[in-house]
């Protein structure tokens, strides 16, 4: 009888013992959190990767002490040292760090005479959602954000975060001391990042009245050029077999539960159908997918549950290459609908006024989660890439907007520099691929204005 027992604890520790060691290969292989998080495999539909990629930043704004000559990064960041060393600033911030005080964002402080790196977030951060995948307790000063400033200090021992709200300009200032190690690992990540910048440099425009705020913008001399790396497109659908029923619908098999789908192409549309479950490929090369199994009324979950949702989905369509980043998103009586944008040599990607009419859409993808299920999931379908070819842009962000309205009677609130996607009236069908400023500016009713110019 003892025996049986002792035998049941052993087949119960060696149980355990795999699954420890299961969980240990999965976020080890996966790098995930870079060992700063704690997940729990058991809660609802969360999905290993959600914080990890809920707290990977649009950017990262890296300088040495100045407000000009910055480097910006949108690509790569995931397996960065200079992302993980600040992911590990903010760790140790949310154990042992001190709040400060609030005032207002000013880029001159963070920038000017000191080594800085800049996390910005395309989409308001929820600071709850933030503070969790930190394992932090206790209430945030600030409801949310959209950047956090990690600042070395003169004497390389402490460090300063800024949390950076800019709907209300307004910036929440944390303290770490004993951060020695943390300092000398950013400057040594900062100086890497610089000698290896091939992009552009950026600067902050803090002080000309024709802007709204303080705002970071890419910069060139006037008479000179930025050559930049020319971007292809191509339909991962295509691949294998050109665009016919067959080969679209075997790669939108992971869309569906089982092989037992019906399909049809009418119109230019391929259609296929498996129980509540619709599968369209649009002529515009738009992939749309939606499930109605869903009940309807109000949807019960979370941020970051129905986060977990869209970046499974994510995780799941092996057609999408290109990285991509949460540039926003909505909710409505418990419903949330996330919008995804990609980054190409570490410019985002844009669409222009026109070609979001062609497509409806407003971004690259679009996934809406009820009850932590995707009920609808549309995305752009093409692929990009570069052949090392290279193009010249002449056109300061400046010199741009001056062209297209002359001087401006608003406030320009942004200046974005952007591979943008365009229809060319020439041919509506081919889209183009092209580096653009794209500006919003701020009329006097307070409605933003937005607005596009080639920069070549």
């Amino acid at each position: 009888m003892k025996l049986g027992i002792a035998k049941n604890i052993i087949i119960i520790l060696l149980s355990a013992l795999s699954v420890f060691q299961a969980a240990q290969l999965l976020l080890g292989g996966e790098k995930f959190y870079k060992g700063l998080v704690a997940f729990d495999f058991f809660k609802g539909n969360n999905h290993p990767y959600a914080y990890s990629e809920l707290i990977k930043p649009g950017r990262i704004i890296i300088g040495s002490g100045k407000t000009t000559g910055l480097t910006v990064r949108y690509n790569g960041l995931e397996n960065s040292s200079i992302m993980s060393t600040c992911n590990q600033a903010i760790k140790e911030l949310f154990n042992t760090g001190e709040y400060i005080s609030y005032d207002k964002i000013d880029y001159e402080k963070y920038f000017n005479g000191n080594s800085t790196v800049m996390l910005e977030y395309m989409f308001t951060m929820p600071s709850d959602a933030f503070f969790g995948a930190f394992i932090k307790n206790g209430t945030p000063r600030m409801k949310c954000f959209e950047a956090i400033a990690v600042v070395l200090s003169e004497s390389k021992t402490s460090l300063s975060l800024f949390f950076l709200d800019y709907s209300n300009q307004t910036a929440y200032e944390y303290v770490l001391n004993n951060a020695e190690d943390i300092n000398n690992m950013l400057i040594s990540a900062i100086n890497s990042e610089e000698q290896n910048n091939n992009s552009a440099s950026y600067a902050f425009i803090c002080d000309d009245d024709r802007f709204k705020y303080g705002f970071l913008s890419a910069t060139w001399e006037d008479g000179t050029d930025y050559n930049y790396p020319q971007l292809f497109h191509y339909l991962p659908y295509e691949e294998g077999g050109g665009l016919t029923l067959p080969n679209v619908e075997k790669k939108v098999k992971f869309l569906f539960k089982n092989n037992t789908v019906m399909s049809d192409l009418v119109n230019g549309v391929y259609t296929f159908r498996e129980g509540m479950t619709t599968v369209k490929y649009l002529p515009n090369n738009v992939l749309t997918y939606s499930d109605s199994s869903v009940v309807s009324g109000k949807s019960e979950n979370s941020f970051i549950s129905a986060f977990s949702a869209a970046v499974n989905m994510l995780k799941s369509d092996k057609t999408l290459v290109n990285e991509w980043f949460l540039a926003g998103y909505e909710e409505n009586n418990g419903i949330w609908t996330f919008f995804f944008d990609i980054a190409l040599n570490d410019f985002p990607l844009r669409m222009t006024t026109n070609f979001i009419y062609e497509i409806n859409m407003s971004h690259v993808i679009q996934i809406q989660i009820e009850n932590d299920r995707v009920t609808k999931y549309s995305r752009l379908v093409y692929n990009f890439y570069e052949q090392n070819e290279f193009v010249s842009a002449f056109k300061t962000f400046i010199t741009a907007y001056t062209e297209l309205h002359g001087e401006p009677n608003e406030k320009i609130a942004k200046a974005d520099l952007c591979y943008s996607l365009a229809y060319e009236f020439s041919s509506l069908s081919v889209p183009s691929l092209k580096l653009s400023w794209f500006f919003a500016t701020e009329n006097e009713n307070g409605t933003n204005i937005l607005t596009t110019c080639p920069a070549q």
